[in-house]
């Protein structure tokens, strides 16, 4: 069996990263989580000391970054160095609908997690997982592998998507892999 996994990195500070990463920082106790964004206004929000000032609205959400913020939560812009120090990493960031080109008005628009997943092969720091947690097209995962530089052999990775909607799919096999919890 591998080592469990004790650093998660999730880049996206948004409704679909910042929620599902509290949850996993409250629920696994030997699991350290950092959420980076380049959006400095939303990390600070996520910081702040009065929780009602969250950047998102779930029920019960201000309570779990209460208890998990600052001990086994952390919210930074300090993208790079929160990918070098983690195990997995989560790709959470915006794919709004294409507003030019090839599939414009229809098709997602990657950019986000093209650029994501260049940092991610630019930053890594030995053997990484990659998971694709956000509103995305069937095969993302094979754009994000083409999105990494070659060669890939000096920094081993599986890249795996998972839906947004992940509690109600069918978990991914990633997940066989212990997270700590």
């Amino acid at each position: 069996m591998s080592a469990p996994i004790t650093s998660i990195c999730c880049i996206g500070a948004g409704y679909v990263g910042g929620p599902t990463m509290a949850v996993i920082a409250d629920r696994c106790p030997a699991t350290q989580v950092t959420v980076v964004d380049l959006n400095a206004e939303r990390i600070a929000a996520w910081n702040d000391a009065d929780l009602s000032q969250l950047p998102v609205y779930e029920p019960g959400l201000d309570a779990v970054v209460g208890r998990a913020r600052g001990r086994k939560l952390h919210f930074s812009t300090a993208v790079e160095e929160a990918i070098a120090a983690a195990d997995m990493v989560f790709i959470s960031v915006n794919t709004p609908t294409k507003t030019k080109g090839l599939g414009a008005g229809q098709a997602s628009d990657l950019k986000w997690v093209e650029a994501s997943a260049r940092t991610v092969a630019k930053a890594a720091q030995g053997h990484t997982i990659v998971v694709e947690k956000s509103t995305l097209p069937v095969r993302t995962a094979a754009v994000t592998r083409r999105s990494w530089p070659r060669p890939r052999a000096a920094k081993p990775s599986r890249c795996s998507p998972t839906p947004s909607s992940w509690p109600r799919a069918a978990p991914s096999p990633i997940w066989r892999r212990p997270i700590g919890c």
